[in-house]
C-alpha cells in the first residue's frame, strides 16, 4: 500500500502548519502550592505545549523535594529523621544524605550561624535554655547512610535551604526540556532565573517589603514602601532576599546573633549567586550575623564559596545602603 497521497498535486503547507515563528515567543506561567507558599515557573519561548509541559515537570520537582524535606507529611524522611528516638540510627534517602552532609559544611563554614538542627529544636520548643547544635545533636556515617540523635528535643529544620535546593532542582528539570529563558520564584523572596523575559529583555525580580501593607508604583533599583525590583543580566542567577521585623521573634539573638539594627526598624539582606541555594543559605546567614559581621565574614571566608555574590543590604529607613561584590571588593581592599 503506498503513503503517497492520491491527488499528485504537491502537498502545501499554510503559515499554522509551519513551524512556530520565532519572533512569536511568548511568555508561559504555571504555578503550585509547595513549601507553605507558592513556586511559580516563566518561560519563554515559542512552543506554548512544550514550555507548560516543561513548566510542570519543574514544579513536579519542587513537590518531590517536599516530599523529602516536609516537616509535617509523616512520609517524608526529615519527618522520620525527627521522631526517631536518641541513640536509634537510621538508614536515610541518598538524597537527604548529600543534603545533610552539605549543611554540616555550611554550619562549618558560617562558623555555626548556619544551623538547621538550631532551628529544627527552637522550632519544636523556643524557650528552649540551652540549644542543641549540630555536631552535639546529630550523628552522620556517610558510608552507611545512617544517622542519629545524640539528645533529645532536637530536629532538623531545612527551611530556607529547602527552598533553594527545590528551585535548583527545577532549573535541571526545565534544561532537561531544553528551556532557555526562564523565572523560577520561590514564595516571592527567592528566585532562580537565566536568559530573557518578553521583548528579550532580562527578567526582572521584585522583592516585597515585609513590613508594609502599603503597594506604590517602584523605580527599579529603587527600595520603596512595598517593593524594591531587580534586573537580572541573563546569566544563570539566584537570588534571595531576607528581612525581619522588631515585632517577629528572632530566634538568631538566642546565639548571640541579631539582625535588628540600632533603631530598631527592619533590616534586610538581599543575595545574588549562581545558585538559589546558595543564595538562600547567604541572605539569611548574613543577615544574622549583621553587616558588620557579615563583611568581615565574607572577607576572610568567600574564596571557600563557589561563586563571586553580590550582597545588597539595607533598612527601609536608609534604602539599601551597601552593594558588592564579596570576592572584588576583597581583591581591591588588598
Amino acid at each position: 500500500m503506498s503513503w503517497l497521497p492520491t491527488d499528485p498535486t504537491p502537498l502545501a503547507f499554510t503559515k499554522s502548519d509551519a513551524m512556530p515563528d520565532p519572533a512569536s515567543k511568548v511568555v508561559t506561567v504555571r504555578s503550585r502550592p509547595a513549601m507553605a507558599c507558592a513556586f511559580e515557573a516563566r518561560t519563554l519561548g515559542v512552543d506554548v505545549e512544550a514550555l507548560e509541559a516543561a513548566s510542570e515537570a519543574a514544579l513536579d520537582e519542587v513537590c518531590r523535594i517536599e516530599s523529602l524535606l516536609s516537616w509535617f507529611d509523616p512520609a517524608s524522611e526529615i519527618y522520620r529523621l525527627n521522631h526517631t528516638p536518641v541513640g536509634v540510627p537510621i538508614q536515610v534517602d541518598v538524597e537527604l544524605m548529600r543534603i545533610l552532609e552539605d549543611c554540616w559544611s555550611w554550619y562549618v563554614l558560617t562558623q555555626g550561624v548556619f544551623d538547621p538542627v538550631a532551628a529544627g529544636a527552637l522550632r519544636l520548643d523556643s524557650n528552649l535554655k540551652e540549644v542543641p547544635r549540630l555536631p552535639d545533636a546529630l550523628g552522620l556515617d556517610a558510608d552507611q547512610r545512617q544517622v542519629w540523635w545524640k539528645m533529645s528535643v532536637a530536629a532538623v529544620d531545612l527551611g530556607g535551604y529547602g527552598k533553594g535546593y527545590a528551585l535548583d532542582r527545577a532549573y535541571e528539570a526545565l534544561r532537561v526540556y531544553g528551556v532557555t529563558d526562564a523565572l523560577l520564584n520561590g514564595g516571592g523572596s527567592s528566585f532562580l532565573g537565566w536568559g530573557n523575559g518578553s521583548n528579550d529583555k532580562p527578567w526582572q525580580v521584585v522583592f516585597e517589603d515585609l513590613s508594609s501593607e502599603k503597594s506604590e508604583p517602584v523605580e527599579s533599583g529603587i527600595m520603596k514602601e512595598k517593593h524594591w525590583a531587580l534586573p537580572l543580566d541573563g546569566q544563570l542567577s539566584g537570588l534571595s532576599f531576607s528581612g525581619t521585623l522588631p515585632s517577629m521573634p528572632d530566634l538568631l539573638v538566642r546565639s548571640g546573633k541579631s539582625s535588628i539594627n540600632s533603631n530598631n526598624s527592619p533590616t534586610y539582606c538581599a543575595v545574588a549567586s549562581t545558585s538559589a541555594l546558595e543564595a538562600e543559605v547567604l541572605s539569611t546567614t548574613l543577615l544574622a550575623m549583621g553587616l558588620d559581621g557579615a563583611r568581615d565574614w565574607l572577607t576572610h571566608e568567600v574564596d571557600c564559596l563557589e561563586a563571586d555574590p553580590l550582597v545588597w543590604w539595607g533598612n527601609r529607613s536608609e534604602g539599601w545602603v551597601d552593594l558588592f561584590h564579596a570576592k572584588t571588593q576583597r581583591r581591591e581592599e588588598i
